[in-house]
């Protein structure tokens, strides 16, 4: 271990690389498996109209979309902190900044822009279930916006387990 990498608490690394993870898996879990199969629950379809039953699988979403937009924050803030203990952010290796920077922002767009106006839909679903709204971009937005968060997490927590692993500096791209 050389004399720059033990001045690095190798506590925050792991930690870091643990949270990108974590969050990564929770990404994966709720939007590209959950989200996706509460549509097909036969059971929506059978004890209600079609149109009550996707009403009722837009407020779940809604609900856990709104929850896990505010875990997202706390992982940010925590991803920042550790970042700061780990490293001072001018010596932060690029691939490393260049992934939280691209990871930071998305999760600002899709709390501040993104969720405010698929909860509106979802709320004009609710009130009246058989209206059909006009096409809107945001639910494109959100699914690309979360393709690339997942992407850059997996990609942090392997560079960050690698940098651990080989007891060096976090490897860049």
């Amino acid at each position: 271990m050389n004399s720059e990498t033990s001045s690095r608490p190798r506590w925050a690394i792991i930690a870091l690389a643990a949270i990108c993870l974590l969050w990564a898996g929770m990404v994966l879990g709720i939007s590209c498996f959950e989200t996706p199969i509460k549509f097909t629950a036969p059971s929506l379809k059978q004890a209600v109209a079609p149109e009550i039953g996707r009403a009722i699988a837009l407020d779940i979403g809604r609900v856990v979309f709104e929850a896990f937009s505010k875990i997202q924050i706390v992982w940010s803030v925590l991803t920042v902190l550790l970042l700061m203990v780990v490293r001072p952010f001018e010596k932060t290796p690029r691939a490393i900044g260049v992934l939280f920077a691209l990871v930071w922002p998305i999760v600002a767009f899709q709390s501040i822009v993104l969720m405010p106006a698929l909860s509106q839909r979802a709320q004009l679903v609710l009130s009246n279930p058989m209206q059909k709204l006009p096409p809107a971009p945001y639910h494109a937005l959100f699914t690309s916006t979360e393709l690339i968060k997942l992407i850059a997490l997996i990609w942090l927590g392997v560079l960050l387990i690698k940098a651990v692993a080989a007891c060096e500096e976090p490897a860049t791209v």
